[in-house]
Parts: structure tokens; sequence; C-alpha cells
């Protein structure tokens, strides 16, 4: 597989799971009437979609062929993506601080040329 075709595959990847991530967003929202979400309500919302939506996000993505001499260079995105699931994992509140979770494995997918899978 050539790069841009991995990158153009993984990024639909990422694009379909934030589809799920902004629907679980919106019903939080919805529970919590226009008010801020619980701790309880993040955290549950964490642990029924976002933490399940993530981690196989990382799944289908390490399920594509990375091109020839990029493996490690994926591997490494992957790994980081990993760590920061695992963060979530053990503290769902830092769900709502996803971005900063995952500034790590977004860096490293920006600088591999990732766009939608950049903004985990």
């Amino acid at each position: 597989m050539t790069k841009p075709r991995y990158i153009a595959d993984g990024d639909q990847i990422c694009r379909d799971a934030e589809k799920e991530l902004r629907g679980a967003a919106r019903e939080i929202g919805q529970r919590a009437r226009g008010s801020d979400p619980s701790l309880d309500e993040v955290e549950r919302a964490a642990e029924e979609t976002v933490i399940p939506v993530i981690r196989q996000r990382i799944e289908d993505l390490r399920g594509l062929r990375p091109p020839p001499g990029d493996e490690e260079e994926v591997d490494e995105i992957y790994d980081a993506a990993d760590e920061a699931l695992a963060r979530i994992e053990a503290n769902p509140a830092l769900a709502e601080r996803g971005d900063e979770v995952f500034r790590d494995a977004s860096r490293l997918a920006s600088a591999y040329g990732f766009q939608d899978c950049a903004g985990v």
C-alpha cells in the first residue's frame, strides 16, 4: 500500500469513529439538559462509548498494512494512542480532556501525515 492510500484509509477510520464520538457527546449534552454533565455522566459515557470506540479505532488502524519501511513509525503512533487510552480506562473522567490525553499520539499522527487521525 502506498503512503497516501494508507493515510486516506486511516483517516476514513478516524472520521467514522469521530462521528460516533460526536453522537455520544450530543447524548451526554441531552442528558445534562443544557448544564455541564456530571462526573458520573462523563465516566459512564467514557465506559460505554468513548473507550470502546477509540479501542476499535486503534485496532482498525493497526489492521491496515503500512507502507514498507513505515512499520515502526506507525507502531509508535498506535502505541502512544494505546497508552493514552489506558489512562482513560484507568480514570474515565479524563475522557473530557481527550485532546490533552492524546496529545502525543496526535502529534505523531500529524507528523506522519494523518489529518483526521491527528485530531484524536
